[in-house]
């Protein structure tokens, strides 16, 4: 009898025991689905586009004729080339890359249009990584003193060496051009549709002082990417649009004003998959005038909601 009772308490314990370590497991799961939201895509969005609208503001700027401080300006196969250094001053201390010299290919198609191309040059590289950020050819338009620029995330790429060619046909000027049509969207569902990036810049009625510039950046894209391999299949979407986000040369920590929302869908299946491998969840930020070097998580659904409410580090000066 006396066995009896061992054997049912020891097998008591251990299946409180073995149930206890489920329990961790499940509750170790459980926490690794709950993540802190991304900040990265916007802060690349935002280091891309604000270098992006300085070279327009620029092209402009020599296209109707102001001159550039500390500029070379010269023609090359039929276009207008300005080389100029990096003085690491805004709005180019926002550049995601180490940077040396900046040439920005000129194409004027009309006197109010051009086609640009800009090129971030590091003379000093690491083996391994890429000498040129190459941006372009993308449309800028000048209207009623301010400036507009459009791009995609196509019109971005890394690339070894400086090839200052501009050759395009007329369809496919055209076909840029027309670009400068497309209105900007208000609301998140249309920005990821456009698949592309409005710059609008506020030059200040200052056409060769760029420190003083604002920048207002909308729009959207979406990507997504699926893997598959003998140990499983793993498929993401990320959506993300961003609605006047407004960069002022007074704070270059964060935006000050603007909403952003980006959705996220994660997936991995195979036989080891568990709940942290699943994300999925939706982002509210939005912006204030205070430059604290944060934003605020207004919504959060899914592996953020436990985001809700809070202020996240965001600084636009971070590399």
């Amino acid at each position: 009898m006396k066995s009896l009772i061992k054997y049912l308490v020891l097998l008591s314990m251990t299946m409180l025991v073995t149930g206890c370590e489920q329990l961790d497991q499940k509750t170790d799961a459980v926490r690794e689905f709950f993540r802190p939201p991304p900040v990265l895509p916007m802060l690349e969005v935002i280091q891309t586009s604000v270098p992006t609208g300085f070279c327009a503001v620029m092209a402009m700027a020599d296209q109707l004729g102001h001159p550039i401080p500390g500029a070379e300006i010269y023609q090359y196969g039929g276009n207008a080339v300005i080389h100029l250094k990096n003085n690491h001053e805004y709005p180019l201390s926002l550049l995601p890359i180490s940077c040396d010299d900046i040439y920005i290919l000129r194409l004027q198609t009309d006197e109010d249009i051009c086609i640009i191309s800009s090129f971030f040059v590091a003379k000093d590289h690491s083996p391994g990584q890429h000498k040129v950020y190459h941006i372009g050819p993308v449309p800028v338009l000048v209207d009623d003193d301010h400036v507009k620029v459009i791009f995609a995330s196509n019109n971005v790429y890394v690339e070894d060496d400086l090839n200052l060619e501009l050759n395009m046909s007329q369809g496919e000027i055209k076909v840029i051009i027309e670009r400068l049509a497309m209105p900007t969207p208000d609301n998140v569902s249309v920005a990821v549709e456009q698949n592309a990036w409005i710059i609008g810049i506020d030059p200040a009625g200052t056409w060769n002082i760029f420190s003083d510039d604002k920048y207002t950046i909308t729009g959207g894209e979406q990507d997504v990417s699926i893997v598959s391999d003998p140990e499983g299949d793993a498929a993401s979407v990320l959506q993300m649009a961003m609605i006047g986000i407004m960069i002022d040369p007074e704070c270059l920590r964060n935006p000050l004003s603007g909403f952003a929302v980006l959705r996220e869908i994660k997936v991995e299946t195979g036989a080891d998959s568990q709940l942290e491998d699943l994300l999925l969840g939706t982002i509210l930020y939005t912006f204030n005038e205070s430059c604290t070097g944060t934003i605020k998580v207004t919504v959060a659904t899914g592996s953020f909601l436990l985001s809700l409410g809070k202020e996240i580090e965001f600084n636009m000066m971070d590399k």
